[in-house]
This record gives C-alpha cells, sequence and structure tokens, in this order.
C-alpha cells in the first residue's frame, strides 16, 4: 500500500548509538532528516505540529510497550505501522482512529484486542500475526470493510462466528495455531481464500 507524494509520513527508530529515537516526517521517499528524541512522549512542539498532520505512522522495532499518547492525536490517520515491539495490549483509545485503512501489529506481545476494535469501519487490512491472541472479539464482525486478516502465530482455537458476516474478506492467514479444519469451514466464508502457511506478510513497509 504505496503511499502518495503529497501523503505526510512518520517514521520512528531505534538511533544508531541506542541513546534514544529518531523521528523522520516528510513526503515521500527519503523522509526528511531526522530528530532524535529521548521520550516518544515528549515530542518538541514544533515536530508535534508537523505529526499531527500526518497520514501514516511507523515505529517499529523500538521496544514499545505501550503506544506514543500523540498518535491519538491524529483523527486522519489512515495507515499505523507499529509490529515488532513489546505491546501487551492497546489502549481504547486506538478505536477513536475512525479513519484507519491498515493497522499492522505484528510480533508483539497482544494477548487481546480491544472490544471496540470494531469502530474502525474503515480498516481493510488488519496483522496481528506473532501475538498471544487467545481469542477475537465479538466486535470484528462490524469490520465490513476488511479484505486482509494475518492471524497466523497466535494460539487460536476458534473464531468467533461474525468473521461469517465479513463480506468483502478475500484472505485469511491461520497457520502456527490451533484453529481446525472444522473451525474453519463453518466460520470462514466460503469466498474466503484461507493460508494456513507459518511466515506471512503482504505490508509495504
Amino acid at each position: 500500500m504505496e503511499m502518495q507524494q503529497r501523503d505526510i509520513a512518520v517514521r520512528v527508530s531505534r538511533s544508531p548509538e541506542d541513546a534514544g529515537f529518531e523521528v523522520r516526517v516528510g513526503k515521500g521517499r527519503p523522509l526528511e532528516m531526522p530528530i532524535v528524541v529521548e521520550d516518544l512522549d515528549c515530542l518538541p512542539s514544533g515536530l508535534m505540529n508537523r505529526i499531527t498532520q500526518a497520514s501514516a505512522v511507523e515505529v517499529r522495532s523500538c521496544s514499545l510497550e505501550r503506544v506514543p499518547s500523540w498518535v491519538f492525536e491524529i483523527p486522519q490517520l489512515t495507515v499505523l505501522l507499529l509490529p515488532e515491539n513489546k505491546l501487551t495490549a492497546l489502549p481504547p483509545e486506538i478505536t477513536e482512529l475512525t479513519e484507519l485503512i491498515l493497522l499492522d501489529l505484528h510480533g508483539n506481545g497482544l494477548r487481546k484486542l480491544p472490544p471496540g476494535i470494531g469502530g474502525l469501519r474503515e480498516l481493510t487490512h488488519l496483522f496481528v500475526s506473532g501475538n498471544e491472541l487467545t481469542a477475537l472479539p465479538e466486535g470484528i464482525r462490524n469490520l465490513r470493510k476488511l479484505i486482509l486478516l494475518d492471524l497466523h502465530g497466535n494460539p487460536l482455537t476458534d473464531l468467533p462466528k461474525g468473521i461469517r458476516e465479513l463480506e468483502k474478506l478475500e484472505t485469511l492467514v491461520v497457520g502456527g495455531n490451533g484453529l481446525t479444519p472444522r473451525t474453519l469451514n463453518t466460520v470462514v466464508p466460503s469466498r474466503c481464500k484461507v493460508i494456513e502457511e507459518d511466515h506471512y506478510c503482504d505490508v509495504c513497509g
């Protein structure tokens, strides 16, 4: 999913010296020179003014234990990439990002998804592989625009029946868990392609 040149993106990474974080903001690629900060929850006001205009945010492999609060100050956000961190839970504020189209949370330690995740009604791609999910909330049935759902690598043994109501779901990735063919045949829409591979990713970083 390529960002348009006019879109402002934010990319956060660990600084090479591991002394803080590098925050880049800009349009297209490459992004502007990084600003180094020690605390992602205490950004300079000038930087925050630019970040709040962004449509995409990526914070990858930064050992995050919680989502930075400023993420929820970007109501127009359409792409949120938070893979390979140390998140074990998502705050309820995540459901306020109602313009999200793509949400990538793979490779964290999430034990559950918020009950209100169904409020993200514009979502088309949801990646939660490689977490600790044992169940999905019933509210997932409200993600009526969802095209791809990646669940592989979670200790799931069942899926909510509401999955069948996801009329636009084209691809469901379920490898590396306890879901049986019987469960999948009962819950998954017949038109949906089920991929039972242990490693799958379709995110453009």
